[in-house]
């Protein structure tokens, strides 16, 4: 008969050793250490990408601030962008920065006449509503200068973009004005030390005003029979300002009658 082959006995992973008389598992003890290497080499991994991340942010803020200051407007945009949107930089500098170049980028602060009439591009991010987003943000900052600051740049802005608006809507402009008149008063009451914010109240409350205050001055004319000045004083006024313009036609037509009239009368008597 052939001897029958023996199979050979299996390794075991769970080879023991003894001390001091105790049996102990090589399995139990080696896991725990290689849990631990697994931590520790994760915790390095993070580590490392921290500070990779903190380096490509410092790097990119410096690139964004030497774009700003050469006025590469829309470059600094979307490095700000890239260091807020992927990078997560959550940092009210930074943001504000983004802000500022997107207003730049926008033209909203060179004259009217200055902007250089394109096709619309619809790719093309829209730079003022990029700005507004940004400054709305800040305005809500626990940090009183920046939220001040802010809310002082949103007063701007939406004047500044209601002057490319339609030049017939005077209700669209009379808006604007107040909506920014609300924004440099929130910029006095987040901080009274914004002179610039002060400047621009005054400013603005007067522009405001500026229609009642010449129907007044009208009205105080007509009173004392004065038409002509009243109607050459509103002549000059509707020339300036669209709102007047647009709701003192009634006012100024009456006027010209009267004033005809009055002539009228002058000749005869003479």
């Amino acid at each position: 008969m052939a001897e029958k082959q023996q199979t050979p006995a299996r390794k075991s992973w769970n080879k023991t050793f003894t001390i001091a008389g105790r049996q102990y598992s090589y399995l139990l003890v080696a896991a725990p250490i290689l849990l631990l290497t697994i931590a520790l080499a994760v915790l390095a991994g993070r580590f490392l990408l921290q500070n990779n991340t903190v380096a490509e942010a410092n790097s990119l803020k410096s690139r964004a601030k030497h774009e700003y200051n050469r006025q590469e407007f829309v470059k600094a945009v979307n490095t700000y962008k890239y260091l807020v949107d992927s990078l997560q930089i959550n940092e009210d500098e930074v943001s504000f920065n983004y802000a500022n170049a997107a207003f730049l980028a926008s033209g909203l602060a060179l004259p009217p006449t200055d902007i250089q009439i394109a096709k619309p591009d619809s790719t093309a991010p829209n730079y003022s509503d990029i700005a507004l987003q940004e400054y709305s943000k800040l305005a809500a900052s626990g940090r009183t200068a920046i939220a001040s600051k802010a809310a002082n740049q949103l007063g701007v802005t939406n004047i500044k973009a209601s002057e490319r608006g339609p030049a017939s809507d005077a209700n669209a402009i009379d808006s604007a004005l107040r909506n920014s008149l609300s924004h440099f008063r929130e910029a006095l009451r987040k901080d009274p030390e914004n002179d610039s914010a002060r400047y621009n109240y005054e400013l603005v409350k007067k522009l405001v005003d500026y229609p009642e205050h010449i129907v007044n001055q009208v009205k105080d004319l007509v009173s004392r029979r004065q038409y002509k000045p009243a109607a050459e004083l509103l002549a000059s006024a509707m020339r300036r300002d669209k709102r007047l313009k647009q709701q003192q036609q009634e006012l100024m037509k009456r006027l010209k009658d009267v004033v005809g009239i009055d002539s009228l009368d002058t000749k005869t008597s003479l």
